[in-house]
């Protein structure tokens, strides 16, 4: 038995079942060839030969695309078990957050509750409320007749107000000739301080020299204090010195010095007298 390349290499791709079943037709149809084989009938197993040929190209070329298919569909599964890997996940993490969800709901749901009582505790205040409205709107009719009442009274402080303005612009021009009086007044004063300020250091020299007068004795008999030179007026060290001699006590030489006042309560006579005597004491060397 005998069979071209061809066919041999076209039944090779066949699956090995296909395969085995074509073979058998061929060994079937060899046996009867050798048996009684007329040229009509070999013509005819050619054609049949042929016709499978043909057959088992279409087969192949079938088989080829079938392969194509299972690898696009193979890809196609691969891609398929990756999105479902995604999806498991996916799915993992959306029964996650569900159950997330599951507990805010039951916060949502403790929360809803709550505001409830709370919606509740609001209607019975709103009660409360209206009742403090109704008597509100009471209160406001009243303050309403009030406030017609002040209207009333603000009138009557107006008109009194222009009685006030115009009263007060005469008091304004009163006072204005108050104050040229009192100016023209404050100028006589200052006159007559003048006079006085003179009168006062005329009668203070007067005392003064009444009093460098009647020093000498008044000395000798209460202090022991006989004065040698004649009571002066002068400047020492830059200080003026009202009252100022040289005098002997107990055998002893001394010096007066004195301040003249005309109040004895003038407290600063006591500090000048205490820098005239500083001054006299540096300017004689005069040792205490």
């Amino acid at each position: 038995m005998s069979y071209s390349v061809t066919l041999m290499r076209m039944l090779d791709v066949l699956e090995p079942g296909l395969k085995e079943v074509l073979w058998a037709i061929l060994d079937e149809i060899e046996q009867h060839r050798e048996a009684s084989v007329t040229k009509n009938e070999f013509n005819e197993l050619k054609e049949i030969v042929r016709e499978i040929g043909k057959t088992t190209h279409e087969l192949v070329e079938a088989q080829r695309r079938t392969e194509l298919r299972i690898e696009g569909l193979t890809k196609a599964q691969e891609r398929t078990d990756q999105k479902m890997e995604e999806l498991t996940d996916a799915q993992k993490r959306t029964e996650q957050k569900v159950e997330g969800l599951s507990e805010a709901m039951e916060r949502l749901a403790k929360a809803q509750e709550r505001t409830e009582g709370r919606m509740a505790e609001l209607a019975d205040a709103q009660k409360r409320t209206d009742q403090k409205v109704e008597g509100l709107s009471g209160a406001m009719e009243r303050l309403a007749k009030a406030q017609e009442r002040t209207e009333v009274r603000m009138e009557g402080l107006a008109k009194a107000q222009e009685r006030t303005e115009i009263k007060m612009e005469e008091l304004t021009e009163a006072q204005k000739q108050t104050e040229k009086e009192i100016a023209k007044l404050s100028g006589s004063v200052r006159g007559t301080r003048g006079q006085v300020g003179g009168l006062a250091k005329s009668m203070a020299y007067a005392l003064e020299n009444e009093a460098f007068r009647k020093l000498p004795d008044l000395m000798r008999t209460r202090f022991s204090l006989d004065v040698r030179e004649k009571l002066v007026r002068t400047f020492i060290g830059g200080e003026e010195i009202n009252v100022f001699a040289k005098a002997r006590q107990n055998g002893d030489e001394v010096l007066l010095v004195g301040e003249a006042v005309l109040r004895l309560d003038d407290r600063s006579k006591m500090g000048q007298l205490e820098k005239n005597m500083a001054a006299v004491r540096k300017e004689f060397d005069w040792a205490v």
